[in-house]
């Protein structure tokens, strides 16, 4: 691009082009700068990155948004001066220095409409030489570069000063001149160092002196639960999960996402061991969970993570999964999946079967009871489960006893709350026997606890939509949490969901009557994620196709214009916003005649001034030329010009100057 804009000095072929070609050509730049933000920022989670600032829980998550829309950003200052090439190319190689301001004002093109419509003489607009402005952009693109040499601010400084040396004032001392360059770049570079050195100490700041001024971090290892909270649970319609399964299989019917052991009202917590990594394939894509597994299901998931990292929803027994780019894919004791290093949008396939499950044997956690809660499940225990039930026996009595005795809430009441004496998992229990699925899902885990069963609590969603053939959708209000209990004869982990099954029609009437229209902007949005993160085979085109559309356009554009040669230094502006008006008038041949006399006006000296210093040197007539003078000034500066018969007053006045008689005293 420097290339073609310096071929220009050479080249002396030019383009006429016109104020509307080059308002056309601005507003094609503008739309290009608007698609490469929104590319920019989606590509770079900079829109999200908003939301999670706003919306993040500790200091860590809100520095991780202000780096994502900063590189958003960084990477979009960087393609400005391509965005803008097509512009600075036409004035570079068009018969015009400089450009209407009008072009970069859609304020200052309405007026001139107006005033067109109105029968208005234009008033004189002020013009702009582009090549100023492009300059500095692209200054500023390398600028946006996250590292810099040693080399780099001192050669900035020379081109800043090479630009400015140009448009220097003349009355000031070159000299001077130079020195207070000299000053201003060196505060630039003390402020620069200085910003440095400022973003390493916040970047070095205790995290636990930074919390104070941030809510609480959120912990990936627990899960709040609603328990005891009063209100009505909200949850909203969007779309957070699509599935699809082969012919001839159903869907599973749990997606899990974690395990949690340990109860703390009202939070579970999780195993306070670290993850472990797993193997990738050869591939890189395909991830091994269960080794000598026989997975004859298999079901393609496809949903978002944030930042490129966070849990996997998994159907139980999952044992590979496959399609999955990630640069790590880890696993806990309890069987939660985490991946990092991932697109923003992940498209894989869980493949699992009815047998053995990820996850470790249970230990001691998975079968403590709180104190608190023994008495309520000590009481519930005695009436379920004799002494001598299995533990099959004891599954079929607990699933009885939920959904013969309890009913599914949204509205939570002040009882839920309890007593002093009564946690509210007593209360659910013995008292108010309704409450929304984290209820179910912590007394089911604590009520086999207590009979001698492993239990573990699980998050994850419930897959109840269907979306077509072989196609489902999960939705924020699908949410859901059940308990996990341990089959000693197969040794697997197996799901046991007690809440009623009315949950779902409560949780259906809550779709509000504009879902379809929220849906299809989902899909849209859908697809542009999957041609953003190359989910699609389109998108493989996609650049290619674009930069095509581009060079036609350009193409079109540009050879549909005359060209002319040209021999000499550019013309001035021809372009009737941009020309002067009044040049026309005849008065300067008035102000000629005098200059031939020897009464010519000094460089600078308006009409008025010289007028009335060569007033005692001036032949005769010069009381009518102030008349002429008059009627020059309105036509020359007035904004709505003059009349017809006053312009012509002015030409016909001339004409009578010009031949009066220099020879007698007669004036006309």
């Amino acid at each position: 691009m420097a290339a073609a804009l310096e071929l220009s000095r050479v080249v002396k072929t030019r383009w006429e082009f016109t104020d509307d070609e080059f308002n056309q050509l601005w507003n094609f730049c503008s739309l290009l700068f608007v698609g490469a933000a929104v590319y920019a920022f989606a590509a770079n989670e900079g829109t999200a990155a908003v939301t999670t600032f706003i919306q993040a829980r500790s200091f860590g998550e809100r520095s991780n948004a202000m780096n994502q829309g900063a590189q958003a950003a960084q990477i979009l200052i960087q393609w400005l001066p391509i965005v803008f090439f097509p512009f600075m190319a036409a004035q570079a190689f068009s018969q015009r220095t400089e450009v209407s301001a009008s072009t970069f004002s859609l304020w200052l093109r309405r007026k001139q409409r107006l005033d067109e419509k109105a029968g208005r003489k234009a008033a004189p607009g002020r013009t702009l030489n582009a090549s100023y402005p492009y300059f500095a952009i692209c200054l500023a693109a390398a600028c946006a570069r996250s590292e810099q040499g040693v080399v780099f601010y001192p050669a900035l400084c020379l081109l800043l000063a090479w630009a400015l040396w140009q448009e220097r004032n003349l009355r000031f001392n070159p000299l001077l001149w130079a020195a207070t360059l000299l000053v201003a770049a060196g505060l630039g570079l003390l402020g620069s160092v200085g910003l440095r050195e400022l973003q390493g100490l916040v970047e070095n700041l205790p995290t636990d002196w930074m919390s104070r001024f941030a809510r609480r971090g959120f912990d990936p290892r627990e899960s709040r639960t609603a328990l005891g909270e009063v209100g009505k649970i909200k949850l909203s319609g969007r779309i957070v999960l699509r599935l699809e399964v082969p012919d001839g299989q159903a869907a599973p019917s749990l997606l899990r996402e974690s395990s949690y052991s340990a109860f703390h009202s009202p939070s579970w917590l999780g195993s306070t061991k670290t993850f472990e990594p797993v193997t990738p394939e050869t591939n890189e894509t395909s991830w091994v969970l269960l080794r000598e597994a026989n997975l004859d299901h298999s079901v393609e998931i496809a949903g978002y993570l944030k930042g490129g990292q966070g849990l996997l929803p998994l159907p139980t027994g999952v044992g590979r999964v496959d399609n999955l780019p990630a640069g790590e894919v880890e696993t806990n004791t309890l069987g939660t999946v985490r991946v990092k290093e991932a697109p923003g949008l992940v498209m894989f396939a869980a493949r699992y079967a009815a047998g053995p499950t990820i996850g470790t044997a249970p230990d001691t956690g998975d079968r403590e009871v709180p104190p608190r809660e023994e008495p309520a499940l000590a009481q519930i225990c005695s009436e379920l489960t004799p002494p001598a039930a299995t533990s099959s026996e004891t599954l079929r009595r607990v699933s009885q006893f939920f959904q013969g005795n309890f009913e599914y809430r949204l509205l939570l009441t002040e009882a839920h709350r309890g007593t002093t004496n009564e946690t509210p998992l007593s209360r659910f229990l013995l008292h108010e026997r309704g409450g929304h699925c984290e209820y179910f899902a912590t007394a089911t885990t604590l009520l086999l606890r207590k009979a001698g069963i492993p239990a573990r609590y699980a998050v994850g969603y419930s897959v109840q939509e269907s979306a077509g053939h072989n196609r489902f959708l999960v939705r924020d209000r699908h949410a859901h949490a059940w308990c996990t209990y341990y089959d000693a004869t197969a040794k697997t982990w197996q799901d046991f969901d007690t809440t009623p099954g009315s949950w779902v029609a409560a949780e259906n009437k809550r779709a509000r009557f504009w879902e379809p229209l929220r849906d299809a902007c989902s899909r849209v949005w859908f697809e542009f994620q999957k041609l953003r993160w190359g989910r699609s085979a389109f998108r493989q085109y996609a650049l290619a196709g674009l930069g095509l559309l581009l060079a036609t356009l350009a193409l079109r554009f540009f050879l549909k214009k005359r060209w002319r040669r040209q021999t000499g230094p550019k013309p001035p502006n021809k372009s009737a916003a941009t020309q002067l008006p009044g040049l026309d008038s005849e008065f300067y041949l008035v102000e000629r005649q005098l200059a031939a006399q020897g009464l010519e006006r000094r460089p600078g000296e308006t009409l008025s001034t010289w007028l009335a210093r060569i007033e005692p040197a001036a032949p005769e007539g010069l009381g009518t030329s102030r008349a002429l003078l008059t009627l020059h000034y309105r036509y020359r500066f007035d904004p709505v010009g003059v009349p017809g018969p006053d312009r012509a007053r002015l030409r016909q006045g001339v004409e009578a100057w010009l031949a009066r008689p220099t020879d007698s005293g007669t004036v006309l």
